[in-house]
């Protein structure tokens, strides 16, 4: 069989041209976020995780399009003004038309610690056909064992997270169990009891009795009457 090779060959012998999908580079955000504990930890600042994260992205070749920034919000929980913005953004869209089709993170729990949230999380993401990177684990989840991985990892983040609480609330009851205080208000009707004072369970204020303007009476007295 003879081949002829000249101007009736597709494309004139050239190279095929990329595939649309894979042209343009992939539309990246990153996220980035620290709560008040982080701020004291090295490595956790907010100018550590957009190094790693610009880094990662002129390695991998991702257009980077916006930053989401939360400055002293705890990732147990959602309710993070930058990260409802990403999330909405993941849905709609940026206000100037362009899709997401990844999120960076500098570690997996800058996103979220809790394991449900976390999961809830990449299944919007999944849903909308956007991709999650981080950089501190190398977890990518084009792929179902990233996919995995990343479920895994997060039950490790979410054991960690419970042990560091449960080891401050025995820090705290152990601290009241010996007279200490622990920031919280007093209840109504009793001063916090200052340094050096016989009393370590407090002492009515002047309000205790001012229900029933009974100055100086016992809390019980002056909200229950005699």
């Amino acid at each position: 069989m003879e081949i002829v090779l000249g101007t009736d060959v597709p494309n004139g012998g050239r190279d095929p041209e990329p595939h649309p999908a894979y042209a343009a580079p992939v539309r990246a955000v990153a996220y980035l976020r620290v709560s008040t504990d982080d701020q004291v930890r090295e490595g956790y600042s907010l100018d550590a995780q957009r190094a790693c994260i610009r880094a990662y992205c002129a390695a991998k070749g991702y257009e980077l399009i916006r930053e989401f920034q939360d400055d002293g919000f705890s990732g147990r929980t959602m309710k993070r003004p930058a990260f409802l913005e990403m999330m909405q953004a993941i849905r709609d869209g940026l206000p100037d038309g362009r899709r997401i089709r990844a999120v960076v993170v500098a570690k997996f729990d800058r996103l979220n610690r809790n394991l449900y949230d976390f999961l809830a999380t990449q299944q919007e993401m999944q849903r909308h056909g956007v991709n999650f990177a981080s950089v501190g684990e190398t977890i990518d989840t084009q792929g179902p064992f990233g996919r995995f991985f990343v479920q895994v990892i997060a039950a490790f983040a979410e054991l960690e997270s419970g042990i560091i609480g449960e080891r401050v609330c025995h820090g705290m009851r152990e601290k009241a169990r010996q007279g200490g205080f622990n920031g919280m208000s007093p209840p109504f009707g009793y001063d916090i009891a200052t340094e050096g004072s016989s009393s370590t369970s407090g002492r009515p204020s002047s309000s205790a009795g001012s229900v029933d303007g009974n100055a100086g009476e016992s809390p019980s007295r002056g909200l229950l009457g005699s």
